[in-house]
């Protein structure tokens, strides 16, 4: 899980602010390396139905997608929640308040791919 989470923070500075290059070697193994997390996360997901594992596949695909949008945290948050985390319903109500521009349609969408690798 550490793993993954280390993707993030590396990865979603450059994401966020220049994207990948993906003719650079470095950016290639950067991309490789996030792929990677990626799938460990989805796997962990299923296996572990762990809160924590929701929050952290939340926070991948956000900072796998350009503009790092809300939406798949806020999923992440309301899934977090029904895997059982009883500070999710609070976090999520205050996550919503600070992004109020949020696109209820696209919340759905990732919270339906993430639920998805949970009941695998």
């Amino acid at each position: 899980m550490f793993f993954a989470d280390r993707m993030v923070e590396k990865f979603l500075p450059d994401l966020a602010t220049q994207g990948l290059d993906l003719d650079d070697p470095q950016d290639q193994q950067l991309f490789a390396d996030f792929a990677q997390a990626r799938t460990y996360v989805s796997m962990l997901l299923g296996e572990t139905r762990s809160p924590f594992v929701a929050y952290l596949a939340g926070q991948m695909e956000s900072a796998g997608t350009p503009g790092a949008p809300p939406e798949p945290i806020a999923a992440s948050l309301e899934l977090a929640s029904d895997l059982g985390d009883p500070r999710a319903a609070c976090m999520s109500e205050r996550f919503s308040t600070s992004h109020p521009g949020m696109n209820a349609n696209l919340v759905m969408i990732a919270y339906s791919g993430l639920s998805a690798s949970a009941t695998r």
